[in-house]
C-alpha cells in the first residue's frame, strides 16, 4: 500500500502524559509538513516515519497542495 498515514501509539509506556501521533508517508510523492516550531518552514518526508504534533500543517504530494492542518483535541463549537 502506498499512502500517508497518520499512527496513534499509546505514550503510558514512555511515562509521558500526551499521546503520541506519527506521519507515515509511505506515498508516491510525498508529504511536506510544516510544524508549529517551524512555521512557514516546509520539511519533505517520503517513505519515512515523524512525530505529528498538534498544529502541523500537511501538503499531502506536492508543495504547491492546499494545506490541511492535524489538530489534537475536542472538535470546535
Amino acid at each position: 500500500m502506498t499512502c500517508a498515514q497518520i499512527l496513534y501509539r499509546d505514550s503510558s509506556s514512555i511515562d509521558d502524559s500526551e499521546p503520541i501521533y506519527l506521519l507515515r508517508d509511505r506515498s508516491r510523492w510525498g508529504t511536506w509538513i510544516s510544524s508549529p516550531s517551524n512555521p512557514g518552514g516546509w520539511t519533505f518526508v517520503h517513505h519515512r516515519e515523524v512525530p505529528l504534533p498538534s498544529r502541523t500543517q500537511l501538503k499531502f504530494g506536492n508543495p504547491s497542495s492546499q494545506a490541511l492542518e492535524f489538530v489534537i483535541g475536542a472538535p470546535p463549537g
